[in-house]
């Protein structure tokens, strides 16, 4: 993505078979055969409409020295994958840093998206863990003061 210029804001080209398999239907709809952010934030379920507008205005304001921004989201689409189950929601993070294009030595945006539904699977069982030990520990503790 460049940010250098708002024209060019959201153009995108990917390299890897994964990002081809996910947004390769997007593409062939195309007249420029690339994809933009919009492409890739449309598949995502915001919580509410101001947060896609925050995170755009987010990586605009991305430098090549600053923090990246990461989002975790759910997806409204993905392709059916025999590990999840019928209806199951999946979750993807995204990172979005500040880099140099090679080619134009202009600003441009690195985009890195990772699967973690397991890993907010395992978060929810750990909170219903604790959860569940918090509620032991308190009725313990209260036998222990009044037996």
């Amino acid at each position: 993505f460049s940010t250098d210029d708002g024209k060019d804001f959201g153009l995108a080209v990917w390299s890897n078979s994964t990002a081809q398999s996910e947004y390769g239907n997007r593409v062939e709809d195309s007249d420029t055969g690339s994809l933009h952010l919009d492409d890739i934030l449309n598949t995502c379920l915001w919580t509410h409409s101001g947060q896609r507008t925050a995170l755009r205005s987010s990586i605009r304001t991305l430098g090549v020295h600053s923090a990246p921004l990461l989002l975790t989201c759910r997806k409204k689409e993905m392709l059916q994958k025999s590990s999840l189950e019928e209806n199951e929601t999946t979750w993807h993070q995204f990172r979005f840093s500040a880099c140099t294009n090679p080619h134009t030595g202009g600003q441009c945006v690195l985009l890195q998206e990772s699967d973690v539904t397991q890993l907010m699977r395992v978060q929810e069982e750990l909170k219903s863990s604790i959860a569940l030990k918090d509620k032991f520990l308190q009725c313990v503790s209260h036998e222990f003061r009044t037996p």
